[in-house]
């Protein structure tokens, strides 16, 4: 016990017994009460009652040559303890005693009495009592040990056992049994077993048994004979039953049953290849031979005799047709019913097909060559669009064919003309007879314009300070409006591709300076070599006149 002086001591330990010791730690001095007051340790060593081998860092008690770190031993014949431990009366303290290894750093016990559970007697793998307790041992004297138990137990187990049992058990087991028992079991079992029994079992059993494996060492024969099939069977000899008793059935999922003869004592087999569903009264098998008379639901193969009826309303499919003759009309489907008809080429993916539900015939041929080939009459469109995804061809090279395209006004059309070798487009005075709305018109020879021609330039307004002219600039009116003035940088080719012979005008708008720079790789050429716009609302234009080189006019000073 360690007190912070005698103080705190004689207010905790009120009525100490003789023997009993302590550490004062204002005197850092251990104390030993000697039956009427406490003393140094010091003065006690005299008295033989307790031995310091400081050379051995030893202490004995009643021993003068301690033979350990602490040696205890009895000084003459009594009925006293050894060593006693225990805790005060209201320290809520457990009475323990640990043991470790590296100065506690290493594996440690405890045992002792666990004062927060009921005051049981516990072993555990840890520094404190409740933590990893491996053994207990409450006040009735009942055992709990953690982890099983690896040995032999030479006694009478009065309690539950839970967990396998691997070994012999001698003598009666009163109680039930959960869990495996593996080796020999002699005695009485009272009580439900349950679990695996690997071994014999010599004595009767009785309850209800699960699963048992293995046979009885004296069972030859059933000990009451059983009819099964008007044949009565003991289990000495195997039997073939002279009669079976069926009931009729409903399940869905029936085996048929079949014999290897027509007569004689056979068992019943039978074959995955015919089952029976009671519920719809269908017999299913792989094949059928002989006379059939009513429905069949399924596919029939094999050479037909005779088909019987007229009209064959509910045949869905007929397989594989090497030929088939129709003296008649044929239909596919009715009116307002239509059915899909596709009929194949000698080319995979190449085909003729009805689509009745989009109400078009659809022909998917090979690129290049004919799909559809009218080699006489005409073919009629009557009403629709003709639709055309790929190329369209007239005529051959060489040998063309007029292309007329008319109007909704008379005379009005479009028209290829094959022998003069132009496009005709006949439209109305004052009206548009050629609109391109996106893209260019190139013209490799002449155009010829013999009435009047109308040209708009495209006005842009730019209020920045830089401007490099892109593509969609060809052609355009720029507004330059930047109060303080804007600098044009004229591209190489490398940079914007501008065709040569292009022409962008620049107008000085706003107040400031309009300038014109060369941009890389590029050259810019004007009067004098100057570069900028003289006045406001005054023009300059740039032209390109050959690869990667402008020239610019205009009002320039």
């Amino acid at each position: 016990m360690v007190f912070t002086n005698a103080t705190a001591r004689d207010a905790a330990v009120t009525s100490p017994a003789e023997g009993m010791i302590c550490y004062l730690k204002d005197v850092d001095q251990v104390q030993s009460y000697n039956g009427a007051s406490w003393a140094s340790v010091t003065s006690v060593l005299t008295g033989d009652v307790l031995t310091e081998d400081s050379t051995n860092d030893r202490v004995g008690i009643n021993e003068a040559s301690p033979g350990a770190a602490l040696h205890v031993e009895a000084k003459a014949a009594s009925s006293d303890q050894m060593v006693r431990i225990y805790s005060l009366t209201g320290s809520e303290h457990d009475a323990d005693l640990s043991f470790a290894l590296d100065n506690g750093t290493g594996e440690t016990f405890t045992i002792g009495i666990d004062d927060s559970d009921s005051d049981k007697f516990k072993i555990s793998d840890n520094a404190t009592l409740g933590t990893n307790d491996r053994l207990v041992i409450d006040s009735a004297g009942a055992v709990t040990i953690a982890g099983g138990v690896t040995a032999a137990v030479t006694g009478n187990v009065t309690g539950n056992v839970t967990g396998n049992v691997t070994g012999n058990v001698t003598g009666d087991v009163t109680g039930d049994v959960t869990g495996d028992v593996t080796g020999d079991l002699t005695g009485d079992v009272t009580g439900d077993l349950t679990g695996n029994v690997t071994g014999n079992v010599t004595g009767n059993v009785s309850g209800s048994a699960g699963s048992a494996t293995g046979n009885a060492a004296t069972a030859t024969a059933l000990e009451t004979a059983r009819t099964i099939g008007g044949t009565s069977f003991d289990g000495t000899a195997a039997i073939v039953p002279g009669t079976i008793t069926v009931a009729d059935t409903t399940d869905t999922t029936c085996s048929v049953a079949l014999f290897e003869s027509a007569t004689g004592d056979l068992a019943p087999k039978t074959d995955g290849g015919a089952t029976y569903n009671a519920g719809t009264g269908t017999l299913t098998a792989t094949a059928f031979a002989g006379p059939l008379t009513g429905n069949v639901t399924g596919n029939a193969s094999g050479t037909a005799a005779t088909v019987t009826g007229a009209t064959q309303s509910n045949i869905t499919a007929v397989g594989t047709l090497t030929s088939l003759g129709v003296t008649g009309a044929v239909d596919m489907g009715t009116d307002g019913s239509g059915v899909d008809v596709t009929f194949h080429s000698d080319t995979a993916g190449d085909y003729a097909m009805w689509d009745s539900s989009e109400e078009k015939l659809i022909l998917e041929g090979t690129n290049a060559a004919t799909v559809l080939d009218v080699t006489d009459g005409n073919v009629s469109i009557g009403d629709g669009t003709l639709a055309v995804s790929g190329t369209l061809t007239v005529g051959s090279d060489g040998s063309g064919a007029d292309v007329t395209f008319h109007s909704a006004t008379a005379s009005d059309n479009f028209l290829w003309d094959a022998s003069d070798e132009k496009l005709v487009i006949t439209g109305t005075d004052g009206q548009n007879a050629l609109e391109v709305a996106d893209g260019d018109v190139s013209i490799t020879d002449a155009l010829t314009v013999t009435g009047t021609t109308t040209t708009y330039l495209n006005v842009i307004t730019d209020s920045t300070t830089t401007r490099t002219p892109g593509l969609t600039d060809a052609s355009a009116y720029i507004l330059c409006t930047h109060g303080t003035g804007m600098t044009v940088t004229l591209p190489q080719d490398s940079d914007v591709a501008f065709p040569v012979g292009t022409q962008i005008i620049f107008e000085r708008n706003g107040a400031g300076t309009l300038t014109f720079a060369a941009g890389a790789g590029a050259t810019v050429n004007s009067k004098g070599a100057t570069l900028t716009c003289a006045d406001r609302y005054t023009t300059v234009a740039a032209v390109k006149i050959v690869a990667d080189t402008w020239t610019i006019f205009g009002n320039i000073g």
